[in-house]
């Protein structure tokens, strides 16, 4: 919402008014000096029902530790943090509600908390829970108050509460709540009367009674003194006694309730000093006196009824700071003053609510009414300032006619039209000002013409329209003035533009030409600037810029074109301000500002992101920053840092629409607007940014948008928002809101505020009106709430307010059941993996033993045709039988694998999801035993029908050959599996001994290729020593197998690097297509038709890296080199560099 739209609001909500300082005003006719009102305007605000106050009637108001105010009303205790009101009301059903409505008195003590006394009991408030404690009158209990109705509190220095009733003087002992009583005794030694109406603290800890009857004073061993009344003119009157102060001098003022306020000394006089209403001019208002207060100068405030508000100035006199027929009181009686520490004033109001005064210095002066003679007027727009030779400021008004003001002294002197006096101003609307090099004013009025004021001799001139004559001026509306380096007068004017000749008193006419009826015919000039190369420019109100060159009497237009993407973006020109490097800041009606460069015609939106677009007035600083006005207010921009500053009518502002052309540089550095509500003055650097930090607080929890309560059926809730470091919340209750506000009350609408979700948002969330944070269907977790804000210069408070949120999850999203779930999945699969790996086993060991057994058999066989070769027959039956035997064999297993196979295959099929690379083993182990099997099925039926000894050793030699590929496969296959099931084993190896033990097996390969293993480690490295010896043996058989023609080598060499175990062979193979690169460490997968291996050489490397958390990479150019280097993380290793 914009302050614009804020002060449309009902009128009785605002006011702009000025604190008045009454002075002497004399009566005024024509023109003359007058003294002016002082410029010293406070923002006030009234906050009544309609804003959520529980009634108009305000007795009461104390502000809290925490920042909140109070306010006690007649219908309830009202909590308030700047925007909106919570009440407090009794309930029957409530037991820990307040104890009456009807509030009488509030008080702070020593500790923080907040005592109120009701018409029905005194109430201590508990800010956790936000109850209350009743202590009501009880006969069955000797320590209870002595009656119910509380007139007034007081806590003393000894940190006692001393509670007035009705009937009786309570004194409470905070620490121990202990009650001692004092009463009325007709032997006049208790107090004066039983019905305390106020109480006071003297300098010496003296406590003051007052009653209807005297005043009782009260030290530590209990009355000691009483002053009756006494019906002398320096006596106490009878009058009833509302209120008792001491101010900082130590005088004792009493105010009553028809009396007046009398006035005591110090502590030991009796003799009173009496203020009454008087026609004197510094008498108060009336002689009803409703509160008195003491200002934080220590200066006496005194409230009336219905008089409006009083300092007390001295030497009996009283100054009217609000008067009754201000809008603020609307002659409303003042029942409570309260001044907080910001030096605010909280006034208390009879039916006309909560008024707040702002304590702050305004950053700007306001002048509303310049004098008595303009406030008779009624009207203070201004509308154009200058300031001439002698340091003077002249004011042109919209129906005041024209002021002088002295800076110095700060009195107006005014100038109005006179029917009588042909000499006098010609219209009190003067638009337009311009003092000339000899001193003297031109006024530029509207229906009056030009006016020429011959400075001394204080006479006009009237320079008006005739349609007879040529050279007068052209129209009586005069817009804006401007005389050039050459003191040539321009005249602008709604529809025309004339150049003012002072030697012959004429007026040349000018014509902007152009294709446009507009700027032909009715060109309405309402600013104009001369540049550096002497041209003056000028803007007009519908018909664009234009330049004006005085030594060729020549124009040039610029014009808005839509097809021009670099024309003006509009011909609706309010004003001009020149900068510092010689471009036009132009303020138009409905674009914003515009700098305009007149050496390149190029126009530049100055700041684009600003909202409001009609800019009537544009000053630049010393310091570069741009002072401008819009329809909401007054503006600083700072190119540098493009930040943009907004001031309100709470700083001090006339209002928040100003006066296009209304403003002024003066020589000596004052700043000068003019609005619709008067004048503004101020110097831009004593303009200083409010660099206070507001703090936060948590105001309220609702859920599902419904308010939240402590202790309510939610359960969230155990103590105050406010109070409260954590909530809980249920997985149904997914949509909450949090309320929040800084307790700033200047101009509250002017904080902005941001919040960030810890463990949500991924950044702060800046608002300004809403000042509440709302989630919907959080996820379970632990969440923080930060909320920060920042004043209205835009500071924010980098110790934001946090508050922890917890999500509880729904009982299948706990921890706790998910662990359970999936512990229990775990434990099924490692089930099914142990059992499925013991049947595996156990046919492996079928397996091995079957081979065994072929084995030994063709041995036999062997043995046997080698013993008997001399007879083939008997031998050849013999093979035959064996060829039987052993066909019979290879059938049973071919039968039993497919058998197993199937049944393995249906396993696996239940379990693919889980376990695919056991699945994959599975089958491929299946399908490389059957290769071999088939062979020796085939050589074994190739041998039967062999008669040849020769023939039979080949296909035997074969048979022999296959056997021993399946049983290498086997174990390959048995070290694959291992794979499956291995777990890491760390311990400290000597790299020598694995190099040792890999050459060993690698011995019979040395003959086919040329192996080098070069070790760069000497010291022990800590890792699993079987799992490096299966890498590298491995990538050597590789190696080995892709082996070149010509000169083929395999090197492996071992280094540290950091803290990593470097592996890396070398080879001149046939090196690896880019094609198979991707699939090479797939399982059973051969790279080549060449390869004789079974494809799991590289699936056992990758295996084991990733057991070791290790990584492979292979670079390799086929037929030249191939190089693969593993890189291993090591374990505790003593070295961490090669």
């Amino acid at each position: 919402m914009s302050l614009a739209q804020i002060l449309n609001w009902p009128p009785k909500f605002w006011t702009i008014a000025g604190i008045l300082i009454i002075g002497a005003w004399s009566p005024h006719s024509g023109f003359g000096q007058q003294p002016s009102t002082q410029p010293a305007l406070v923002y006030s605000h009234v906050f009544t029902t309609e804003d959520g106050l529980s009634q108009n009637n305000v007795s009461c108001i104390i502000k809290d530790k925490e920042g909140f105010v109070w306010v006690g009303t007649g219908d309830g205790l009202n909590r308030f943090d700047g925007y909106s009101f919570i009440k407090f009301n009794h309930s029957d059903k409530d037991s820990v509600s307040i104890s009456n409505d009807v509030i009488r008195s509030l008080l702070l003590d020593s500790k923080g908390r907040l005592w109120i006394g009701t018409y029905n009991g005194l109430n201590l408030y508990d800010d956790e829970t936000e109850t209350f404690e009743n202590f009501l009158t009880n006969d069955s209990k000797e320590n209870s108050i002595s009656q119910n109705t509380i007139l007034c509190l007081l806590e003393d220095r000894r940190h006692q509460l001393w509670v007035g009733t009705y009937y009786g003087l309570n004194k409470i002992d905070l620490q121990t709540l202990a009650i001692t009583k004092y009463y009325h005794d007709p032997d006049g030694t208790g107090l004066a009367d039983n019905a305390v109406n106020a109480l006071l603290e003297d300098r010496n800890g003296k406590i003051w009674a007052c009653t209807a009857k005297g005043i009782s004073i009260l030290g530590q061993a209990g009355i000691e003194k009483t002053i009756a009344q006494r019906q002398t003119p320096d006596g106490l009157t009878s009058a009833l006694t509302v209120g008792i102060v001491q101010d900082s001098t130590g005088a004792i003022f009493i105010g009553t309730n028809g009396g007046g306020v009398l006035r005591l000394e110090d502590e030991q006089d009796e003799t009173f000093d009496h203020f009454t209403h008087s026609q004197k001019k510094y008498s108060l208002g009336n002689d009803i006196i409703a509160t008195l207060g003491i200002d934080r100068q220590g200066t006496l405030l005194v409230g009336t009824d219905g008089a409006g508000l009083y300092r007390y100035i001295g030497d009996e006199k009283f100054n009217i700071i609000l008067a009754r027929e201000n809008r603020i009181l609307d002659n409303a009686g003042i029942q409570k003053i309260f001044i907080d520490e910001q030096n605010n004033y909280w006034v208390g109001l009879f039916g006309a609510g909560l008024l707040f005064i702002s304590g702050s210095q305004p950053r700007f002066e306001h002048y509303r009414f310049f004098n008595a003679s303009m406030e008779r007027i009624g009207k203070n727009s201004v509308l154009a300032i200058a300031e001439d030779h002698d340091r003077k400021i002249w004011i042109g008004t919209d129906g005041a006619g024209l002021y002088k003001f002295d800076p110095e002294t700060k009195a107006f002197t005014t100038y109005l039209h006179d029917p009588a006096n042909g000499k006098s101003l010609s219209t009190n609307v003067a638009k337009s000002l311009l003092v000339d090099d000899k001193n003297n004013l031109y006024i530029g009025t509207y229906a009056g013409g030009l006016n020429y004021l011959d400075t001394k001799t204080n006479t006009f001139t009237h320079f008006l329209h005739n349609p007879k004559d040529t050279t007068s001026i052209s129209t009586n509306h005069v817009w804006s003035l401007w005389q050039d380096h050459n003191k040539r007068i321009f005249v602008g004017q709604l529809g025309g533009l004339d150049e003012f000749l002072p030697q012959t008193k004429t007026f040349k006419v000018l014509t902007i030409p152009g294709g446009n009826p507009i700027t032909t015919n009715t060109a309405s000039v309402f600013c104009m600037r001369e540049d550096k190369r002497g041209y003056v420019w000028m803007g007009t109100r519908l018909a664009g810029i234009h330049r004006y060159d005085p030594q060729t009497g020549t124009f040039r237009s610029f014009l808005s074109s839509r097809i021009d993407p670099s024309s003006l973006p509009t011909n609706e020109i309010l004003e001009f301000e020149r900068d510092a490097q010689g471009k036009l800041l132009v303020g138009t009606d409905n674009k914003g500002m515009i700098r305009f460069d007149p050496e390149t015609f190029a126009a530049v939106d100055v700041i684009p992101e600003f909202q409001e677009k009609n800019i009537p007035s544009i000053l630049e600083d010393g310091s570069g920053k741009i002072w401008f006005t819009s329809f909401d207010g007054l503006h600083k921009f700072d190119p540098a840092s493009g930040k943009i500053y907004n001031f309100t009518i709470a700083d001090g502002l006339q209002g928040v629409q100003y006066n296009e052309g209304a403003k002024l540089k003066s020589s000596t550095g004052e700043y000068y607007f003019g609005g619709t509500n008067g004048l503004n003055v101020f110097r831009p650097e004593r303009v200083i940014d409010d660099q206070s930090k507001p703090r936060v607080v948590f105001t309220r929890l609702t859920l599902f948008h419904d308010a939240v309560g402590i202790n309510d059926r939610s359960g969230i809730l155990t103590k105050s928002i406010s109070k409260s470091r954590t909530i809980t919340l249920q997985p149904n209750q997914n949509v909450f809101s949090i309320e929040f506000a800084c307790l700033e009350y200047r101009f509250p609408k002017k904080n902005e505020y941001r919040y960030y979700l810890e463990g949500f948002d991924n950044d702060w969330n800046t608002i300004q009106e809403n000042r509440t944070a709302t989630y919907t269907n959080l996820p379970p977790g632990e969440y923080t709430l930060l909320v920060s804000a920042a004043n209205g210069d835009g500071y924010w408070n980098d110790h934001a307010a946090s508050i922890q949120i917890i999500v509880i999850p729904k009982w299948h999203q706990r921890a706790a059941v998910q662990i359970g779930f999936a512990g229990f999945i775990l434990l099924s699969i490692l089930a099914i993996i142990h059992i499925r790996t013991r049947f595996l086993l156990k046919q492996k060991r079928k397996l091995e033993h079957l081979v065994k057994l072929r084995t030994q058999l063709i041995e036999t066989q062997k043995e046997e045709i080698k013993d008997k070769n001399e007879k083939l027959e008997h031998a050849y039956e013999e093979v035959n039988s064996v060829n039987e035997a052993l066909h019979q064999v290879n059938a049973n297993l071919e039968m039993l694998v497919e058998n197993k196979t199937e049944e393995l295959r249906q396993t696996i099929d239940r379990l693919i999801e889980t376990d695919k690379g056991l699945d994959t083993f599975l089958y491929r182990s299946s399908h490389d035993l059957r290769g071999p099997i088939t062979s020796l099925l085939g050589l074994a039926q190739i041998a039967k029908m062999q008669n040849h000894q020769d023939d039979l050793n080949t296909y035997f030699e074969n048979m022999e050959r296959t056997a021993s590929k399946m049983l290498r496969l086997l174990h390959r296959l048995n070290d694959t599996g291992a794979l499956f099931r291995y777990k890491r084993r760390t311990e400290i190896i000597n790299i020598e001994e694995i190099i040792q033990s890999i050459k060993f097996q690698l011995d019979n390969s040395s003959n086919i290729v040329n192996i080098e293993i070069e070790n760069k480690i000497n010291e022990p490295i800590s890792s699993d020593p079987v799992l490096l010896n299966n890498i590298v043996l491995n990538l050597m058989d590789n190696s080995i197998v892709f082996r070149g023609e010509r000169n083929p080598f395999v090197k492996c060499v071992f280094y540290l690097k950091n803290q990593y175990l470097i592996i890396k062979t070398t080879d001149n193979g046939v090196g690896i297509p880019a094609s198979v690169k991707d699939r090479i460490f797939e399982m059973f997968y051969r790279g080549s038709q060449k390869s004789t291996g079974n494809g799991l050489g590289l699936f056992m490397v990758k295996k084991a890296l990733e057991i070791l958390h290790g990584s492979i990479a292979i670079e390799s150019q086929p037929d030249e080199l191939t190089t693969v280097t593993v890189t291993i993380p090591l374990s505790n290793t003593t070295s961490f560099s090669s």
